[in-house]
């Protein structure tokens, strides 16, 4: 999860091929376990970090 993490925060890989390279037999089961570790989908975890980089806090 840590790799896909890193992957979310720093690439424009698309979240299915982020599963693969993580070694997800498929997108909606890479989905579902990384929602129920970072309490956020994939995809809003991407959302969520990059908001972040935009307005960074002080």
């Amino acid at each position: 999860m840590d790799r896909a993490e890193a992957l979310l925060r720093h690439t424009d890989i698309p979240i299915a091929a982020i599963a693969e390279q993580c070694g997800f037999a498929s997108p909606f089961h890479f989905s579902r376990l990384f929602k129920s570790s970072r309490d956020l989908s994939p995809r809003a975890f991407r959302s969520r970090y990059r908001a972040l980089e935009q307005f960074p806090r002080d």
